[in-house]
């Protein structure tokens, strides 16, 4: 992005309550699981998330929509944290 001109700032919090609201469900859910096999759904299904932030980081990028990527980056950041919070509960 940088290359592009395109500053990323992944620290940038994001202001859409939906994406808020899920990622607090989702910390609760993996703070309030003690056994393996539901963390490891939780994490398939973070992953999933991550996928599509992903793909759409890809698509807008290659259209060269920056703003659209960023948000896709600042999204993926979101959940790669839960991701390693799973990790480091597993």
């Amino acid at each position: 992005m940088q290359l592009e001109g395109a500053h990323v700032d992944e620290e940038q919090t994001v202001s859409d309550p939906e994406l808020l609201a899920e990622i607090m469900e989702i910390r609760e859910a993996v703070e309030e699981v003690a056994n393996p096999p539901a963390l490891q759904q939780i994490q398939f299904q973070v992953k999933g998330s991550l996928d599509h932030w992903s793909k759409s980081f890809e698509n807008a990028f290659k259209k060269r929509k920056f703003k659209e990527a960023i948000t896709s980056i600042q999204r993926m950041t979101y959940y790669s944290r839960i991701n390693e919070e799973i990790m480091r509960k597993l």
